[in-house]
């Protein structure tokens, strides 16, 4: 049998209790087994991404002074090539659009989002197939 292997996830959130309910989630995946790291500011997200160690980055939309939208937009000038996934609490049409405009392989709205949606999501950002478990 070949070994497991674990998908190695950033999550770029100001809230670190968006980032205990996000571990939640992972945690409850089915067939994948998941790694979260946590980045509490732009910043540190910009400098956790450029170590390029992540098979995806869970980017909040909210970031303080700047927003993950642009933190988007500078990983892909940058030449970034794993999926970004924007998470919001702001359920808009608009940052949807921008956010896909901007390069991210998906949005989810916090306000909608359970394991079953973060674990597909990330499967369709990363081209695996998704979870039976809808």
């Amino acid at each position: 049998m070949g070994q497991e292997i674990v998908i190695q996830i950033l999550l770029i959130d100001d809230d670190e209790e968006d980032y205990l309910i996000t571990m939640d989630m992972l945690h409850a995946a089915h067939g994948l087994t998941f790694s979260l790291d946590w980045a509490a500011t732009y910043r540190a997200g910009w400098e956790a991404l450029q170590t390029n160690s992540y098979h995806t980055i869970l980017i909040d939309y909210d970031l303080g002074q700047n927003n993950g939208i642009e933190l988007i937009q500078a990983a892909i000038a940058s030449g970034y090539r794993e999926p970004l996934i924007l998470l919001t609490g702001r359920g808009s049409h608009e940052v949807m659009t921008q956010a896909i405009k901007a390069g991210a392989a998906d949005y989810l709205s916090k306000l909608e989002i359970n394991p079953i949606t973060l674990e597909n999501s990330i499967r369709r950002a990363m081209g695996l197939q998704c979870s039976d478990s809808d």
